[in-house]
């Protein structure tokens, strides 16, 4: 994959789950920051669909970033929006990574 570094402009957050214990021994699942790279992103798809007066929206992006182990446990966040990784597909040459992350709706 070749790629134009100058390209990442966005700045993006990398969400990691977290499991901790609660003071009644109920697991809560939480999302720290891992770290803040710039991202190239490329909008794949998206739509708007209302249902039951609620408006919901499903976008697909393509972000890149410089290799970092990842899994798709992990989440995204950009522009204020969470999204979901579907999957992660590595360079052949380990410098960078894209992943395919749809958007969460809250």
């Amino acid at each position: 994959m070749v790629m134009n570094v100058g390209l990442m402009r966005d700045k993006i957050k990398i969400l990691r789950k977290t499991v901790k214990k609660d003071e009644y021994g109920s697991e809560v699942e939480t999302y720290t920051k891992l770290y803040e790279p710039y991202a190239y992103i490329k909008y794949l798809n998206g739509n708007k669909r209302i249902s039951a007066s609620e408006v919901f929206y499903n976008q697909t992006l393509n972000i890149t970033i410089y290799y970092k182990n990842l899994n798709t446990t992990d989440m995204v966040e950009f522009n204020g929006s969470k999204y979901r990784i579907i999957d992660i597909v590595p360079s052949t040459d380990l410098i960078f990574i894209s992943m395919v992350c749809e958007r969460i709706n809250d």
